[in-house]
């Protein structure tokens, strides 16, 4: 199942975390580093969509388990 509350600060911070520029996400995940950069200023991220999945599959995080943990980086972060 996907988590509806995934974002697309979500997916920055799941790329930051990785240690991924735009541009390396974006290698790895076979889109454009525009791509990367629209979904994650997107409010919300779909995880059905195929450039969001892919670059999740390339950070290495999949489904609900992801969202939570980027929730967790981000609240680490404003901390």
């Amino acid at each position: 199942m996907i988590w509806a509350g995934f974002t697309g600060a979500d997916l920055r911070a799941l790329r930051r975390a990785a240690r991924l520029t735009q541009a390396r996400l974006a290698d790895l995940a076979g889109v454009s580093r525009d791509c990367v950069q629209y979904w994650e200023r997107k409010p919300r991220a779909d995880l059905r969509q195929w450039g969001p999945r892919h670059m999740m599959q390339a950070i290495g995080r999949t489904g609900t388990v992801a969202a939570f943990e980027a929730r967790a980086v981000l609240w680490q972060v404003e901390q």
